[in-house]
């Protein structure tokens, strides 16, 4: 596993929260798209799945194409004549070729071409939930470069902010107390910061894992994090995900190969039928002729097969009725939080943040002036910071909540 090196883009910078351009970004680093991201899936073992999936669907067609093989019959005996004399060896031969598959090959065939259909779609359906669990990883892995920026920033003014105090301080303008606060407020910035490095390093390496190690030592994503995305209503969702989700096209193809499974049953219960010739050597008397054979159907009408695959329609019934209602339900969970994400984020950069920043400006201005306490710098300043780490938090939910609607509704991720 390669050690992954933070990097830092699009900072939410301390005193202005405005976004550093993607042109702008400092450092050797490579720059990695989220196409390259998908061009690097290419082996996952979901593909392997997938393959696996559509292998067997193939060799159940090739199952229902195959022609029965014919039956032979051979026997071999003594004969004594009756009258008397001497008894010699008797044998019989007879050759079958079955019937009864003629009727259940159309609708054997027709149930497993619909399988390999639906088994098409249900590979789509696996890379789609790949697909997103890489794009929830790489925005995570832009927020966390986006964090780390603030932060960073964050920490720098914090630190020019004590060293002024410790000037004031050791001249005597200020109590040695007052210096320990802003010192103890430094700290507590340099600790978030810690903590948010370690998780954008368990980031990085869960998606290169996740690319099979195919991630460069030092990369930077190209993603804008504080361009707002679009939502779409509520009900353009809900009419996506009933029409252009792959597990409801695989659904409905599964309906229909469990109905051609009925009806191959149902002409299954038919007597089983062959036609043939024998060949047949008796004492004294050379037979040959046509034959053919027919089952006697006193016990079974083939009713338990035909029970059978009638209960696996009405299964594929309920599991596709099943999974809209799922997929409808995930989709209600995720605009409601890209809904409530957006207008959260709008709020944040249109009034929230602006007014934390003009705080910090006010209270800095009071305070060189006398008018304020060290105390109420020292909270302006850590109001701002929680609200831009408030901000990036309403963000990532906003993107991987958008990532989750484009998925559900049967996308790809913009």
């Amino acid at each position: 596993m390669h050690v992954c090196k933070i990097h830092v883009i699009a900072p939410l910078l301390l005193l202005s929260g405005l976004a550093v351009p993607v042109q702008a970004r400092a450092g050797g680093a490579e720059l990695l798209l989220w196409q390259d991201v998908v061009d690097l899936v290419e082996g996952h073992p979901v593909t392997d799945k997938t393959m696996a999936l559509q292998a067997l669907a193939v060799s159940e067609l090739s199952e229902a194409k195959q022609y029965p093989n014919p039956k032979i019959g051979v026997g071999v005996g003594y004969g004594d004549p009756t009258g008397g004399g001497s008894g010699k060896v008797v044998w019989d031969l007879e050759l079958t070729v079955p019937l009864e598959w003629i009727a259940e090959r159309k609708h054997l065939k027709q149930q497993a071409e619909k399988g390999i259909e639906a088994a098409g779609y249900e590979g789509e359906a696996l890379g789609l939930v790949v697909l997103l669990e890489l794009r929830r990883m790489f925005v995570t892995i832009a927020h966390d470069e986006m964090l780390l920026a603030s932060l960073e920033a964050s920490e720098q003014h914090m630190s020019e902010f004590v060293a002024t105090i410790k000037m004031k301080a050791d001249v005597g303008d200020l109590r040695k107390v007052e210096l320990t606060r802003v010192e103890i407020e430094l700290a507590k910035v340099r600790l978030v910061s810690e903590k948010a490095l370690i998780a954008a390093s368990a980031h990085r390496a869960r998606l290169d894992l996740w690319l099979g190690g195919k991630l460069p030592d030092d990369f930077k994503v190209d993603f804008h994090v504080l361009a707002l995305p679009d939502v779409p209503t509520l009900e353009e969702a809900m009419d996506d995900v009933s029409s252009g989700h792959p597990l409801l096209k695989a659904g409905a193809l599964k309906v229909e190969a469990a109905a051609a499974g009925v009806k191959a049953q149902k002409h299954a219960a038919f007597p089983e039928m062959a036609i043939g010739g024998f060949v047949e050597q008796e004492l004294d008397v050379a037979k040959y002729g046509g034959l053919f054979t027919m089952s006697l159907p006193l016990w079974s009408w083939n009713k338990a097969g035909v029970d059978k695959a009638e209960a696996e329609k009405l299964e594929v019934e309920s599991e596709e009725a099943l999974v809209l209602l799922m997929l409808g339900s995930r989709v209600l969970a995720a605009h409601s939080d890209a809904s409530q994400a957006n207008a959260a984020a709008v709020q944040y950069r249109d009034e929230i943040l602006p007014r934390a920043r003009l705080a910090v400006e006010d209270v800095q201005k009071a305070y060189d002036e006398g008018d304020a306490d060290l105390i109420d710098l020292i909270d302006a300043r850590r109001t701002l910071v929680s609200t831009q780490i408030e901000y990036a938090g309403v963000l990532l939910e906003l993107h991987l909540a958008v990532a989750d609607l484009e998925i559900l509704t049967g996308g790809g991720v913009s």
